[in-house]
């Protein structure tokens, strides 16, 4: 029989808000603005949704949004928080393309997601130049900026590089950018969603063949 207190890894949409309109998202559908409204999960709405000792009884807890962006919610730190105070032992990550909020907010993240169980995976296809170009509405001098605050408060920082044709020329020198900020992680990947996106013509596969 299921019970809810044997659960040990917890996958939270905290908002299905995001800044950015990146073209292969479920974002970019026709229906998804009809069907999906803006809406942010609460502490106070998380507290009635998992109890103490269901919170005590995860391995894991992250939040990354299939909709949106967990910068979006309003108690996203304080909902982490909750959870590291319930759970000392909790491992806790979250997802984010980086751009929004303030370098502040992102200071005081970082003061919660520090050591190597915790960490926030900055979601940056490129550099100054071609970022935008998947990332549409982000600003890649934000991203760094607010990325270097949360590293500079003893956050535990990762870089997700989605490879594409326009940008796979600069994977080494963002690697290069990542360890020289702080970043304790960098991965590069491609996108899976290439065939469900057939008409998003001006964002194409890489070419190199490490990428096949």
């Amino acid at each position: 029989m299921f019970d809810v207190n044997n659960i040990k890894v917890l996958h939270m949409e905290t908002s299905s808000v995001c800044n950015a309109e990146c073209p292969m998202c479920p974002r970019a559908k026709p229906s998804f603005k009809k069907n999906v409204p803006n809406m942010s999960l609460s502490l106070e709405k998380v507290k009635t949704l998992f109890g103490d000792d269901m919170i005590r009884n995860l391995d894991y807890m992250f939040m990354c949004g299939n909709y949106g962006d967990p910068a979006a919610a309003n108690d996203t730190i304080e909902i982490f928080q909750h959870f590291k105070k319930i759970n000392v032992n909790i491992e806790l990550r979250m997802n984010s393309n980086g751009g929004l909020r303030t370098k502040e907010w992102w200071f005081r993240l970082g003061e919660v997601l520090t050591g190597p169980q915790r960490s926030c995976v900055f979601s940056i296809d490129g550099l100054a130049d071609t970022n935008h170009i998947y990332r549409v509405n982000t600003n890649f001098e934000k991203i760094i900026e607010n990325a270097c605050n949360f590293i500079k408060a003893g956050g535990n920082a990762h870089w997700d590089f989605l490879v594409f044709e326009h940008n796979e020329h600069q994977v080494d020198s963002a690697r290069k950018m990542a360890y020289a900020l702080g970043f304790t992680h960098f991965q590069e990947k491609v996108s899976c969603r290439f065939d469900a996106w057939p008409n998003v013509k001006h964002i194409r596969p890489p070419k190199g063949e490490k990428y096949k």
